[in-house]
């Protein structure tokens, strides 16, 4: 009882190491989905708010559906997009907000307001065939000559689509600054489909991300570590000699010949009692 309380101990200790690292494992990933909710909710929050910019793009009196009738580009208006945190742009996991930042460069010697970025969800098969229309992000920003601007858009997919393959596109709408918003023609108006690519949809449920599994994995290797070293901590090395210098083993008894055996020391033994037993009745 002596030696096993000591055991016990170490194991609980080890136990508890092990539950505090899932614990904290389990809080950091519940922390980073919290925060990912809580900067798309700040981002469609601004989007309500803004409608200035909404009602320049989706105006539909005289020149069609904001994404049917879409205008062309600008020639001096360079147009840019990354979509941090993804290594593959084209795996688009269902119902998870993906953050996007779209990049105007102006080139022209005019400046030019951005209104608005949109994006929709087709069929591969037929273009013109929509899925799902993706949020409107309105806004009213100039671009000067010779500047840079960048805009955060922000979209998910429906959690309840078929996981296949779809037709993504995601536009930005701008049109010269010296119009009035809401009154451009068509010669004023642009449009620049940044992203216009087919993706692959996956259940967001059963996605990862690199970061989340290498710090499961460094979670599942430290409990492995505490529980070895607790395991090696309960269990001395048992040839190891005692305080003192001496060994607690006691010694062997070996015998005189390598060749006896326990049957022969039985059967030698057996004939000296003989042996003494006849002597004795002699005399």
């Amino acid at each position: 009882m002596g030696r096993s309380l000591p055991r016990l101990v170490t194991w609980l200790l080890a136990v508890a190491a092990v539950l505090l690292l899932v614990t904290a494992f389990v809080s950091q990933v519940a922390a980073e989905k919290s925060l990912e909710e809580e900067i798309a909710a700040e981002i469609e929050a601004e989007a309500e708010e803004d409608d200035v910019g909404l009602t320049a793009v989706d105006e539909e009196e005289d020149h069609g559906h904001l994404l049917t009738a879409m205008p062309s580009p600008a020639a001096l208006v360079d147009v840019a997009y990354v979509m941090p945190g993804r290594k593959d742009d084209d795996v688009v996991p269902l119902g998870k907000s993906i953050q996007t930042y779209v990049g105007l460069s102006n080139r022209d010697s005019r400046a030019y307001r951005v209104t608005g970025v949109a994006g929709s969800l087709n069929r591969v098969e037929g273009f013109r065939t929509y899925v799902q229309n993706l949020t409107v992000a309105p806004f009213n920003r100039t671009v000067e000559p010779g500047s840079e601007a960048s805009f955060s858009y922000a979209f998910s997919l429906n959690d309840r689509l078929d996981v296949r393959s779809y037709r993504l596109a995601l536009t930005v709408f701008y049109q010269r600054a010296s119009v009035p918003t809401g009154s451009a023609s068509a010669s004023a108006r642009h449009s620049a489909t940044f992203y216009n690519a087919t993706i692959s949809t996956v259940d967001s449920s059963s996605v990862m991300d690199g970061r989340t599994f290498a710090i499961g994995a460094m979670v599942v290797l430290g409990g492995i570590a505490a529980a070895v070293a607790a395991i090696r901590g309960s269990h001395p090395d048992s040839d190891a000699p005692a305080a003192g210098g001496t060994s607690t083993k006691a010694p062997v008894e070996m015998g005189t010949a390598s060749g006896d055996t326990g049957d022969d020391e039985d059967e030698w033994l057996s004939e000296h009692r003989m042996m003494l037993g006849s002597k004795r009745g002699a005399k």
